[in-house]
């Protein structure tokens, strides 16, 4: 009997009357084709956050919150999974990285990370010589780095074990067709 896979993925999925992104629309397609596949067990850890006018405290104080929950149930979640996929922007990486990394190596967890953007590089850049230093020691060290573009696998080849990861979405086959028909004149 084959053996299922148990999935803990991590990121934002859509949230109902907000405004869904790149990001979380992407995560959400993830989502639903590994539950489709029957040798995957899928967790999901929902590190959404609606989008409001709110000033910068009550963001950073929301933001904290679901850090706080991410951890607790990404900790609470390990004993069950097998391979942590844990889905970001280049901003939220380089600020939680050490801990989910840390979290995933101590109980001996397989992680991919996947970095939503073009701007991983840029962002990369603008730290210290320390912050640089602690995303080699844990961003880079997960088990795999996934980008979507090629200049930054290019760009990331030598300091960690990086694949291209494209962002797409199924396009409706009615928008092909009627955009590859004849157009009446």
């Amino acid at each position: 009997m084959k053996r299922i896979i148990n999935l803990c993925l991590i990121g934002p999925l859509p949230i109902d009357s907000d405004v869904s992104g790149g990001t979380k629309v992407s995560f959400n397609n993830l989502v639903n084709d590994l539950k489709e596949n029957v040798d995957f067990s899928v967790n999901i850890i929902n590190t959404s956050r609606a989008n409001t006018n709110s000033n910068h405290i009550s963001k950073f104080l929301i933001n904290v919150r679901v850090l706080v929950t991410t951890i607790k149930k990404l900790y609470l979640s390990l004993k069950y999974s097998d391979l942590v996929i844990w889905n970001v922007s280049p901003a939220g990486a380089i600020k939680t990285a050490p801990i989910i990394s840390f979290l995933c190596k101590i109980k001996n967890k397989k992680l991919v990370i996947r970095i939503f953007g073009g701007d991983f590089d840029k962002h990369y850049e603008s730290l210290t010589s320390f912050g640089q230093f602690l995303i080699h020691k844990t961003l880079f060290k997960s088990d795999l780095l996934l980008l979507q573009t090629k200049k930054l696998v290019d760009y990331f080849k030598d300091r960690a074990e990086v694949e291209w990861f494209p962002t797409s979405r199924n396009l409706d086959t009615r928008i092909c067709l009627l955009y590859t028909s004849p157009s009446p004149r």
